[in-house]
């Protein structure tokens, strides 16, 4: 499992939206500082997470 999986899967365990969830990963940080902001999650399935980081 890698490590944006599990921070974004522990995230939602934590009850966090799936856009929190998404910023929180190593990813959605590199994201961030880009300037983006917003995360949509086009798939949550128990073995995979696909996400689009918008501006």
């Amino acid at each position: 499992m890698s490590d944006n999986f599990k921070v974004f899967k522990d995230a939602k365990l934590a009850n966090k939206t799936s856009e929190q969830a998404a910023f929180e990963t190593w990813t959605g940080k590199q994201a961030e500082k880009k300037g983006f902001t917003k995360a949509n999650v086009t798939t949550d399935e128990s073995n995979l997470v696909l996400v689009e980081f918008t501006k």
